[in-house]
């Protein structure tokens, strides 16, 4: 089947979600939908889903032993480009709460999570360094499930590099962070335009090719050890991860923007949870129909949310709505929570995230 247009795996948990909405319970077509996918994104290294214990269909133990399956049955399905061809498994350490982070994360917090960076030489044999964002799959407001994509910072710098202005790239955009690659010395090697942008606003101009002085201090005073920076201002903070490549030994910056949920509303309207919910999804494009499937309510009861939405913020239609959010939110990065994994963080090695085909 032909993969959707997204940049999110928010949305392709939203239309895993729809297709169960219409009675579709089709392992298969799944499995092809994540291909199909994964052809079309070749920045993605991996593109998989896990759903909890009999969540699918409830007929785990029908399919144990099968590819894309665990010993148990359990659908969690794994597409992989670790050679620049795709092979097709099953995710692991999901079960593990050592070594599933990553999945346990995500089922509790409810929310879209960043993470990593990690290296994925211990997963997969590849020395490369990952990101991965992961999203929940909801259903009536039951997680089921979660979605996720992993993709290469390596990947991202052979792309920047040799670019004295690269354009914002792909994989920064869908992962909502940002890199930076200097030299010791702080010059810097390669980034893209918007990580360039970030450093101009919340810390300095990068002048003569080099990082902000301001931030070049903070780093020779740490000795460029790894760990978080933060750098706040009035519109919110900047976190600036430091990391070294666990190969190479090159260093990287990673940047995320993080800005205060506050400002949704005017001074003494206060939004529900699911006012909020059918708010975000407007904000992406949604129809009513749209949004009731997803949140597994009824158009009616949606149109009862927006009149109080609308009410709240002063506005009298959806398009009033959506600017009144995007002009008090720069960024949709609020949504998102991010972890280090402890070996590059100096916690130890519990955090990594682990999953092989």
């Amino acid at each position: 089947m032909d993969s959707p247009e997204f940049l999110s795996v928010r949305e392709l948990a939203s239309l895993l979600v729809s297709m169960r909405k219409v009675g579709v319970f089709d392992r298969t077509l799944v499995v092809r939908l994540l291909r199909s996918v994964m052809g079309r994104y070749p920045d993605f290294l991996g593109l998989w889903a896990v759903f909890e214990p009999d969540a699918f269909d409830g007929s785990d133990d029908e399919f144990s032993g099968r590819k894309g399956h665990d010993a148990s049955g359990r659908f969690a399905p794994r597409w992989d480009r670790n050679d620049g061809t795709l092979r097709f498994g099953h995710s692991w350490g999901h079960d593990s709460p050592t070594l599933g982070e990553w999945y346990f994360l995500t089922r509790e917090s409810r929310q879209e999570v960043v993470f990593g960076p990690y290296d994925e030489k211990c997963l997969t044999g590849l020395p490369v360094l990952c990101l991965s964002r992961v999203a929940p799959i909801l259903e009536r407001d039951r997680f089921i499930g979660a979605v996720g994509v992993d993709i290469s910072l390596d990947g991202i710098l052979e792309r920047l590099k040799g670019k004295k202005a690269p354009a914002d790239d792909l994989a920064e955009t869908l992962l909502q962070r940002w890199h930076v690659f200097p030299r010791d010395d702080g010059e810097i090697e390669s980034a893209s335009r918007q990580a360039r942008k970030l450093l101009g606003h919340y810390i300095g101009a990068c002048r003569n090719g080099r990082l902000p002085k301001a931030l070049a201090e903070r780093l020779t005073a740490s000795d460029w050890a790894p760990g978080v920076l933060v750098f706040p201002a009035a519109s919110g903070e900047l976190h600036v991860t430091v990391v070294r490549h666990p190969h190479t030994g090159r260093r990287i910056l990673s940047l995320e923007e993080q800005t205060p949920r506050s400002g949704l509303a005017p001074e003494g309207a206060t939004l529900s949870a699911r006012e909020q919910e059918v708010l975000e999804w407007l904000e992406q494009g949604k129809s009513n129909g749209e949004i009731a499937v997803i949140l597994g309510i009824s158009e009616h009861t949606v149109r009862h949310h927006l009149e109080r939405i609308f009410d709240k913020l002063g506005v009298e239609n959806r398009r009033a709505a959506m600017l009144c959010v995007r002009q008090a939110r720069r960024t949709p990065s609020e949504r998102f929570l991010s972890r280090v994994p402890g070996a590059l963080s100096g916690e130890g090695v519990a955090g990594i995230r682990t999953v092989r085909p």
